[in-house]
């Protein structure tokens, strides 16, 4: 058990560190709340592995989830974003 959580703290801090290279550029195309708040879920994830609560994990994992999903669907060409 000791290696899964030590797995999810590398897989973690290996998106976290890429996001944050991607940030700077992406905010130029996308709103920052938005980024943020993608920021702000793999930081809380990040806490939950390091404390290793389950509970908080998934909860953050849910909210990464459902914001990384609005900034595509809040900022991709469809019809209902153009009019």
């Amino acid at each position: 058990e000791k290696e899964a959580w030590d797995r999810a703290a590398e897989v973690t801090d290996a998106y976290l560190d890429t996001w944050r290279d991607t940030v700077p550029w992406l905010q130029m195309l996308i709103n920052h709340e938005d980024a943020d708040d993608v920021t702000l879920a793999l930081v809380t994830l990040r806490a939950g592995i390091k404390a290793r609560e389950q509970a908080s994990c998934y909860e953050a994992c849910s909210l990464l989830r459902e914001n990384a999903q609005h900034l595509y669907h809040r900022d991709a060409f469809t019809l209902a974003n153009v009019l």
